[in-house]
């Protein structure tokens, strides 16, 4: 049976770029052995020398069946992602988005940018006080935290997209 490709656009503050590096290897690993789909990504390195790239991205993100939106202070005090890429997951009826926590985000005092409704992914364990960012673990607890987040979106998936 062919697996089904879902193509996805991953929105992260360029300040984050080691972590995100660092995030993806690992969700990649996860998502190219998936059962049921063929995930595909679009990122920003695929701009080519004259692209207009505020273009490109709006293009990437009408063609993408959802968003991964990897949350830190950086990615929050974006002007460009909060008016240009927010909207696009935020709006009634928007497109589906996965958020999750890539460096740690203080609910009490940080503007969330209207993400203060939205699930935020964050890795549980009985071993933390409190679930934790993806910059705040180390070693395999990486790994534990991308295929926590993989296997939740595989799942909706399968629910959710016929």
């Amino acid at each position: 049976m062919a697996k089904k490709s879902v193509k996805f656009f991953v929105s992260y503050a360029h300040a984050n770029h080691r972590a995100k590096e660092q995030f993806m290897a690992l969700f990649s690993e996860q998502t190219a052995v998936s059962k049921r789909f063929d995930y595909q990504y679009w990122r920003d390195s695929d701009l080519t020398l004259g692209d207009h790239w505020r273009d490109e991205i709006a293009r990437a993100q009408a063609e993408t069946d959802f968003g991964l939106l990897l949350i830190s202070p950086a990615f929050l005090a974006s002007k460009f992602i909060v008016e240009q890429e927010l909207p696009t997951y935020l709006a009634h009826g928007g497109k589906r988005c996965f958020p999750l926590m890539l460096a740690p985000v203080d609910f009490e005092r940080h503007d969330l940018k209207g993400l203060q409704d939205k699930q935020i992914y964050r890795l549980q364990s009985a071993d933390f006080n409190a679930p934790r960012a993806f910059t705040d673990v180390k070693g395999k607890r990486k790994a534990e935290f991308a295929h926590g987040v993989f296997a939740q979106l595989d799942d909706w998936l399968a629910a959710n997209l016929k």
